[in-house]
Protein backbone atom coordinates (compact mmCIF):
# COMPACT_ATOMS: atom_id res chain seq x y z
CA UNK A 1 0.00 0.00 0.00
CA UNK A 2 2.84 2.42 0.79
CA UNK A 3 4.32 1.93 -2.69
CA UNK A 4 1.07 3.10 -4.30
CA UNK A 5 1.23 6.37 -2.38
CA UNK A 6 4.90 6.88 -3.23
CA UNK A 7 4.12 6.71 -6.95
CA UNK A 8 1.15 9.02 -6.59
CA UNK A 9 2.78 12.33 -5.73
CA UNK A 10 1.28 15.73 -5.08
CA UNK A 11 2.44 17.16 -8.42
CA UNK A 12 0.55 14.46 -10.32
CA UNK A 13 -2.59 15.19 -8.34
CA UNK A 14 -2.25 18.90 -9.03
CA UNK A 15 -1.87 18.31 -12.77
CA UNK A 16 -4.95 16.06 -12.85
CA UNK A 17 -7.06 18.60 -10.92
CA UNK A 18 -5.89 21.46 -13.14
CA UNK A 19 -6.81 19.50 -16.29
CA UNK A 20 -10.25 18.73 -14.84
CA UNK A 21 -11.01 22.36 -13.96
CA UNK A 22 -9.79 23.64 -17.33
CA UNK A 23 -12.01 21.12 -19.17
CA UNK A 24 -15.05 21.99 -17.04
CA UNK A 25 -14.37 25.72 -17.42
CA UNK A 26 -14.31 25.58 -21.21
CA UNK A 27 -17.52 23.53 -21.31
CA UNK A 28 -19.36 25.90 -18.96
CA UNK A 29 -18.25 29.02 -20.83
CA UNK A 30 -19.39 27.60 -24.17
CA UNK A 31 -22.84 26.84 -22.77
CA UNK A 32 -23.19 30.21 -21.09
CA UNK A 33 -22.20 32.25 -24.13
CA UNK A 34 -24.50 30.65 -26.70
CA UNK A 35 -26.36 33.45 -28.53
CA UNK A 36 -30.17 33.41 -28.42
CA UNK A 37 -32.78 35.18 -30.53
CA UNK A 38 -35.31 37.53 -28.90
CA UNK A 39 -38.44 39.19 -30.25
CA UNK A 40 -38.31 42.98 -30.64
CA UNK A 41 -41.50 45.02 -30.42
CA UNK A 42 -42.06 48.70 -31.09
CA UNK A 43 -43.24 50.32 -27.85
CA UNK A 44 -45.03 53.35 -29.31
CA UNK A 45 -46.17 53.07 -32.93
CA UNK A 46 -46.41 56.88 -33.19
CA UNK A 47 -42.73 57.36 -32.31
CA UNK A 48 -39.63 56.70 -34.42
CA UNK A 49 -39.34 52.92 -35.01
CA UNK A 50 -35.55 53.22 -35.36
CA UNK A 51 -35.09 54.70 -31.89
CA UNK A 52 -33.48 52.01 -29.67
CA UNK A 53 -35.41 53.34 -26.66
CA UNK A 54 -38.65 52.58 -28.55
CA UNK A 55 -37.62 48.98 -29.29
CA UNK A 56 -38.60 46.58 -26.49
CA UNK A 57 -36.86 43.22 -26.17
CA UNK A 58 -39.61 40.63 -25.84
CA UNK A 59 -39.88 36.86 -25.57
CA UNK A 60 -37.05 34.43 -26.13
CA UNK A 61 -37.29 32.81 -29.57
CA UNK A 62 -34.39 30.37 -29.08
CA UNK A 63 -31.05 29.58 -30.72
CA UNK A 64 -32.42 29.48 -34.28
CA UNK A 65 -33.30 32.60 -36.31
CA UNK A 66 -36.97 33.59 -36.44
CA UNK A 67 -39.27 32.37 -39.20
CA UNK A 68 -42.34 33.83 -40.86
CA UNK A 69 -42.49 37.52 -41.68
CA UNK A 70 -39.46 38.36 -39.50
CA UNK A 71 -36.69 37.07 -41.78
CA UNK A 72 -35.41 40.05 -43.75
CA UNK A 73 -31.73 40.93 -43.36
CA UNK A 74 -32.01 44.43 -44.81
CA UNK A 75 -32.98 47.27 -42.51
CA UNK A 76 -36.68 47.96 -42.19
CA UNK A 77 -38.66 47.43 -38.95
CA UNK A 78 -36.58 45.53 -36.40
CA UNK A 79 -38.47 42.46 -35.16
CA UNK A 80 -35.77 40.15 -33.71
CA UNK A 81 -32.23 40.38 -32.37
CA UNK A 82 -29.58 37.87 -31.38
CA UNK A 83 -28.19 38.48 -27.89
CA UNK A 84 -25.40 36.83 -25.95
CA UNK A 85 -25.97 37.24 -22.21
CA UNK A 86 -23.01 36.72 -19.88
CA UNK A 87 -24.70 35.99 -16.53
CA UNK A 88 -27.08 38.97 -16.84
CA UNK A 89 -30.84 39.03 -17.48
CA UNK A 90 -32.17 40.13 -20.85
CA UNK A 91 -32.45 43.94 -20.96
CA UNK A 92 -35.83 45.57 -21.57
CA UNK A 93 -34.89 47.66 -24.63
CA UNK A 94 -32.31 47.75 -27.42
CA UNK A 95 -30.93 50.95 -25.86
CA UNK A 96 -30.42 49.14 -22.55
CA UNK A 97 -28.78 46.18 -24.33
CA UNK A 98 -26.33 48.56 -25.97
CA UNK A 99 -25.19 49.95 -22.61
CA UNK A 100 -25.36 46.85 -20.37
CA UNK A 101 -22.11 45.08 -19.51
CA UNK A 102 -22.36 41.37 -20.25
CA UNK A 103 -24.73 41.81 -23.22
CA UNK A 104 -23.47 41.39 -26.77
CA UNK A 105 -25.83 42.24 -29.61
CA UNK A 106 -25.50 40.12 -32.72
CA UNK A 107 -27.49 39.63 -35.89
CA UNK A 108 -30.83 41.36 -36.47
CA UNK A 109 -33.92 40.42 -38.45
CA UNK A 110 -36.48 42.81 -39.91
CA UNK A 111 -40.00 42.78 -41.32
CA UNK A 112 -41.68 44.88 -43.99
CA UNK A 113 -43.32 48.08 -42.87
CA UNK A 114 -46.43 47.26 -44.95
Amino acid sequence: MKTIFKKFDIAGLAVMLLAFFVAVGFTASNMKLAPQWYEVEIIDQDENHDNPENQAIGNLIGPNPPTGECTLTEENILCAIQLTLDDVPAPSTIAAADTTDGVTMGLRRFKDSN
